[in-house]
């Protein structure tokens, strides 16, 4: 082999080395994704606007 391939390789192979593995749950991506759906966030607030509009119109008939 070619002494600049050899080089490549072996970066590469101890960067590989070097990084650490970590291994993550199902339960963890579950929750990671719940954190992070752009929809399921916006279907949140939507369902907390229209709950606040009960107590609004309860309001306006109060004095």
């Amino acid at each position: 082999m070619h002494p600049m391939y050899t080089l490549a390789l072996c970066s590469i192979g101890a960067g590989f080395a070097c990084s650490p593995a970590s291994a993550v749950s199902l339960d963890q991506l579950y929750d990671e994704a719940l954190e992070t759906d752009a929809q399921l966030q916006s279907a949140r607030s939507g369902l907390t606007a229209d709950s606040e509009q009960l107590p609004q119109a309860r309001a306006k008939l109060l004095p």
